[in-house]
């Protein structure tokens, strides 16, 4: 067992920062020294260290080692405790107060996940018990076996340790022994969804938490359990072209090992670290989700009859039938031969005999009606067929058109009266 003293050469930094550095570590795929002063304070009535005494343990080579005690040690780093195992079964523990590298290490073997697993799991703590110290030593000893220290065969002279530690070690391989992993890759939705789903890789069990971190869209669930084959999936409402997706879960953690300057004992706890994927939607994912929502619907009337030089009156209604908002709705109407415009409900943009309407976004369920005022010329006559269309992002353009019967202007014949 280890306890280090020591006073950091640059500004101590809390364990807070220390844990911090963990994640900016395992980004640049290094591990960084820091610097901490580790105090122990196993002694303290308020923080015991949970140890078995009495014990012998046998080196690699079948040698006796040094010490006679197995189990956690309370320690503080810069101020904060922590229970940590000895990393170390030779050296001696420095019981006061020392300068120390704290070194974080991924998780990359099998190895050093099951060791990882084992600082995680297997720390008990408050007051000592005759079960605590038994759990404690047996953790205590597979470090040390997983670490090359002991042997791995009646590695301590308790039989109860050397049966238990096997049992641990084979827990720990099994249950880390698939690596933490998070992949992500966007596909279209099912007929009729008007969704794009992404498919979820991941360790089973895992659980991740998903966002949308850029773009239109909404999740149908901010977490996802990943199943026993190591899939799950989401559903994007609503996506747009450059939706980002982007989920998060647990990696396998890092071992943190504290290294202390005067060459005693190395202790060693357990960190986590976090996994980071995003996909982003094509257009042609969030076109073909799009365009199954169909087109929009649109109606237009008229009066049937109406005669030349007459103020005449168009009513159009544009209606999202679907359950999903429609973006950039644009009507437009092109007016018969030999009429102009005079006025419309909204406003508009006429040009080349052409008026057009800018509707912007329409939910799901939504309508809006136009109302526009056209005037027929004086040589009007006959049918004139006046049509509109309503376009909008990712739909098919709908289209309505109606007639209307013009009557000629009658000209009075004014008789000349002579004489």
């Amino acid at each position: 067992m280890l306890v280090l003293k020591t006073r950091v050469t640059r500004r101590a930094r809390s364990l807070l920062l220390v844990l911090a550095a963990v994640a900016a570590t395992l980004a640049l795929g290094a591990a960084s020294a820091l610097g901490a002063t580790q105090t122990y304070i196993g002694g303290q009535p308020a923080t015991p260290d949970i140890v078995r005494s009495g014990l012998t343990f046998f080196t690699p080579s079948g040698q006796p080692g040094p010490g006679s005690i197995a189990g956690t040690i309370n320690l503080a780093l810069d101020g904060v405790p922590v229970v940590a195992y000895c990393l170390e079964a030779l050296n001696p523990l420095n019981e006061g107060t020392v300068e120390a590298t704290v070194v974080p290490r991924a998780a990359t073997t099998p190895d050093l996940r099951a060791l990882r697993w084992i600082l995680n799991t297997q720390r008990p703590t408050g007051p000592p018990t005759p079960d605590k110290q038994q759990q404690a030593a047996t953790a205590q000893v597979a470090i040390w076996v997983l670490r090359g220290q002991l042997r791995a065969t009646d590695p301590t002279s308790d039989p109860a340790i050397n049966a238990a530690v096997p049992a641990l070690i084979a827990t720990a391989r099994s249950e880390s022994a698939v690596p933490a992993s998070l992949a992500m890759v966007g596909a279209t939705g099912g007929a009729g969804s008007g969704t794009a789903s992404i498919a979820i890789t991941a360790k089973p069990g895992a659980v991740v938490a998903l966002t949308v971190t850029s773009g239109p869209g909404t999740l149908s669930s901010s977490t996802v359990s990943v199943g026993s084959d190591g899939k799950g999936s989401v559903t994007v409402s609503n996506p747009g072209t450059g939706t980002t997706v982007s989920g998060t879960t647990a990696g396998d953690g890092v071992l943190i090992e504290i290294d202390p300057v005067d060459g005693s004992q190395n202790t060693g706890l357990s960190g986590e670290s976090q996994l980071q994927a995003s996909v982003t939607l094509s257009e042609t994912a969030v076109t073909s989700a799009s365009q199954r929502q169909g087109s929009l619907r649109i109606t237009k009337t008229a009066p049937a009859r109406a005669k030349a030089l007459a103020r005449v009156r168009y009513k159009i209604t544009v209606r999202n039938p679907t359950r999903f908002s429609v973006q950039n709705v644009v009507l437009r109407d092109r007016m018969p031969s030999g009429m102009s415009f005079v006025d419309s409900s909204r406003d508009a943009v006429v040009e080349s005999g052409r008026i057009r309407w800018s509707l912007g976004t329409l939910r799901g369920g939504a309508s809006r009606t136009v109302t526009v005022w056209l005037r027929a010329g004086a040589s009007v006559q006959g049918r004139r067929t006046n049509v509109a269309t309503v376009s909008a992002t990712s739909v098919r353009t709908a289209r309505a058109q109606v007639s209307t019967l013009f009557q000629a202007v009658q000209r009075r014949v004014r008789v000349a009266v002579t004489g």
